[in-house]
């Protein structure tokens, strides 16, 4: 990840990115949704994604070829 890159995933609190996953208007959100919130790239957005499916506090479903929805666990 360039420094650029992780800058900007330190914009986002893990905890932050969550509640805005949990509070969506939809039941689940892609990360273009996060970077939009966040502004943040989409990239920086998946990984912090990915950061919270590690912790288990979100899982992803894959729709179509390469889009990705996130949902909260719980």
């Amino acid at each position: 990840m360039s420094s650029e890159s992780a800058e900007k995933v330190q914009k986002m609190h893990p905890d932050e990115v969550l509640s805005f996953v949990r509070e969506h208007e939809d039941p689940g959100v892609t990360a273009g949704e996060v970077a939009e919130a966040f502004g943040v790239t989409r990239r920086a957005a998946r990984y912090r994604l990915d950061q919270l499916a590690d912790r288990d506090d979100v899982y992803g479903k894959t729709v179509g070829a390469s889009a990705k929805i996130w949902f909260p666990k719980g």
